[in-house]
This record gives C-alpha cells, structure tokens and sequence, in this order.
C-alpha cells in the first residue's frame, strides 16, 4: 500500500464529507421531491458543484496527480 499524505488524506476526507452533505441535499430535493425556492436551488446547485471541485482537486492530490489549492471552507458562499 503506498503511503499518503496525512495532509492530502484529510484535505480528501473533509472535501469528501462535505460533498456529500451537498448531494445529500440535492438528493432530497431532486429524488425526495422536499420544497426549494427556485433562487435557493440555484444555490444547491452551486455549492455541490463547487465541493465536488474541492472534492476532485483533493482526490488528485491524494493520488499525486499534482499540486492543487484547496478552498479553506468548500461550504462557504464565495459571493459573501
């Protein structure tokens, strides 16, 4: 088993935590029918398009595919 980073391991385990918090969400909406206003969908959806970013740069720096930087919070709003 080849050795991991710590740092990259947990930089892949909270970006993979907080993906999936996001396609949880989306999977409430989207499959579960739960109500969402059009504007706070919009939302959904960038903020699990966004950890899946964090997510797949992490994965990448796990696997030594290269160096990415990492968002210090994948939840937070950008735009505040």
């Amino acid at each position: 088993m080849p050795q991991v980073n710590a740092t990259a391991a947990s930089d892949y385990r909270l970006a993979w935590e907080a993906w999936q918090r996001q396609v949880a969400r989306l999977h409430g909406v989207l499959l579960d029918s739960e109500p969402i206003e059009p504007a706070a969908f919009k939302g959904l959806l960038n903020r699990e398009a966004r950890a899946w970013e964090t997510y797949s740069a992490a994965r990448r720096r796990l696997l030594g595919l290269g160096e990415f930087a990492l968002p210090a919070d994948p939840d937070a709003n950008p735009f505040r």
